[in-house]
């Protein structure tokens, strides 16, 4: 099983050239991650330079926890899922449910 991240940009946006290199990082095995630390990335970073990014927000979404969503007053920009991928041995046959 592997996990990887499903980036939807709705708009430009304050984070997204960074989630989306993030997202790249995570998917290509460079550096894993989970949406924990990208929330909490969105955090610190608002935490550190609060007057740029005041109207910056980021939370899970009520109805998948598996998403985050990141927006600004205008709205939601930039969703972020998480998916896990499996893979089967040679040989193996995948059974539907």
């Amino acid at each position: 099983m592997e996990t990887k991240f499903v980036l939807d940009i709705h708009r430009n946006g304050q984070f997204v050239d960074e989630l989306a290199t993030m997202t790249a990082n995570n998917n290509g095995e460079v550096f894993k991650l989970t949406l924990n630390d990208v929330v909490g990335y969105i955090r610190g970073r608002k935490a550190l330079r609060a007057e740029i990014f005041k109207d910056e927000s980021v939370s899970f979404d009520e109805s998948n926890v598996n998403t985050v969503l990141v927006g600004d007053k205008g709205g939601v920009y930039l969703t972020l899922t998480e998916i896990e991928l499996y893979f089967l041995e040679k040989g193996e046959f995948a059974e539907n449910d």
